[in-house]
């Protein structure tokens, strides 16, 4: 072989080996940029995901959103925001819709059930009409530019069946007992709510439901509970737990009466100056109507529930401020004197929760609708026309009692200035799903 043999079959070789090389160098390339477009979509289905993702859950936001609102305006009795009925007389098949525009309701798959479920759902008299469904009221956001896009929120209360008839469910304390807690029932409490909101965003549509409630007022033993010693003077003073109508001043027919007083020391816990004081202790059982308290009441907790949603808040000592806006047996207020004793003479009225850290001396003439609660001492002077107190009077100290010559104090229990105390609470959601 000669050199220019050998040196043509070198060249042939290399040719080879180079055209081996860009084949490899196409098929290395051809797999990266396969998986450069495998990572482009999925990165694109990623950012896809997420964005969906993102807007579901801005969707359910908007959809809770919506129950705000509802639970809000069924919390606001007596304002022009209030969108519910009389909730101490509930009728069955009572519902609404808030929505944003007429006809929004329409968007609610459920929307026509109404016209066959037996009942009157927009209180025109008539059942199962056609075309009967849950009035519309329009949503607070109505004129605003950047509405939150919840198009319908149906209210409505919970029913069940009770021997054969459909009630509304209450939840309340239904056997006035303060060692037990509230439930779900048929005879006392405030309707339970079912609210159904419906959120939009983008192209996200969710539903949730709640059912609220409206936690009751506390429940009192009583008319008078202490857990100190209670002396009463005279016999101008007149305790009673028998369930007094606060307009009529008459007791209520066939109500069943409390104790007159509940003390956690019991019958030896009071004591009346003359023997003709104790007939004038009345309630259930013969007079004196004394109860010795099964547990303390947690008095405090009372305080700092009810002094968290004060309207009046006094800080110290307090003597004789102006009670004029105290509020009415229509209109309750929560009075709370923060960190101090309240004394009050003269004329003065109110209605709601009176919260006194400190002790309370009251001198005057002096009427009240609801509960006083009381951290230290409270002692009761009359004068004028005398005290009168329709609800429950609780104090953690001692308790004096006694009528004026021209007086007289009278501590009555009231069911109905009681229970208006559920009033000034909102509804809390107890149970919460997505549809």
């Amino acid at each position: 072989m000669t050199a220019d043999d050998i040196f043509r079959t070198r060249g042939v070789r290399c040719g080879n080996e180079r055209g081996n090389a860009l084949v490899v160098a196409l098929l290395v390339l051809m797999v990266l940029s396969t998986m450069a477009v495998a990572f482009v979509a999925v990165t694109k289905t990623e950012k896809q995901i997420s964005g969906n993702q993102l807007r579901g859950a801005q969707a359910l936001y908007v959809a809770e959103a919506g129950v705000s609102e509802a639970l809000t305006r069924m919390s606001l009795q007596g304002s022009p925001s209030y969108i519910g009925e009389n909730l101490h007389s509930p009728t069955a098949g009572w519902g609404r819709y808030i929505v944003l525009g007429n006809g929004g309701s329409f968007g609610d798959p459920e929307h026509s059930l109404t016209e066959s479920d037996s009942l009157d759902n927009n209180n025109n008299g008539s059942i199962d009409e056609t075309g009967e469904v849950y009035p519309e009221v329009p949503s607070s956001q109505v004129g605003l530019q950047d509405a939150i896009q919840y198009p319908w929120v149906k209210v409505r209360y919970k029913l069940a069946d009770d021997a054969g008839v459909t009630r509304v469910v209450l939840y309340g304390d239904h056997d006035n007992d303060p060692a037990t807690r509230p439930v779900e029932n048929f005879v006392a409490g405030f309707p339970v709510l079912i609210v159904t909101s419906n959120g939009i965003r983008s192209n996200a549509d969710k539903t949730v439901e709640v059912e609220a409630v409206k936690v009751p007022g506390p429940p009192v033993p009583g008319s008078v509970y202490t857990e100190g010693n209670l002396d009463c003077k005279g016999t101008s003073f007149h305790i009673d737990g028998s369930d007094y109508d606060p307009v009529s001043e008459e007791i209520v027919a066939g109500s069943t009466p409390l104790p007159g007083i509940v003390a956690t020391g019991g019958l030896a816990a009071v004591d009346c100056n003359v023997p003709q004081g104790w007939n004038n202790i009345e309630g259930s059982g013969a007079a004196p109507s004394v109860a010795t308290a099964t547990f303390d009441i947690d008095l405090a907790a009372y305080v700092q529930t009810y002094g968290s949603m004060a309207d009046i808040i006094y800080n110290g000592d307090q003597s004789n401020p102006t009670t004029s806006n105290w509020g009415t047996i229509d209109d309750y207020k929560i009075i709370h004197v923060r960190g101090g004793d309240l004394h009050l003479s003269g004329t003065n009225s109110g209605g709601g929760v009176l919260l006194v850290d400190g002790d309370l001396m009251i001198s005057g003439q002096f009427s009240w609708y609801g509960l006083i609660v009381c951290l230290g001492d409270v002692d009761f002077t009359g004068g004028g026309a005398g005290i009168h107190v329709y609800g429950c009077v609780m104090t953690q100290g001692n308790m004096a009692t006694s009528g004026s010559v021209t007086g007289n104090a009278d501590l009555f229990y009231s069911s109905a200035t009681i229970s208006k105390l559920s009033d000034l609470s909102g509804y809390t959601v107890a149970l919460w799903t997505e549809r």
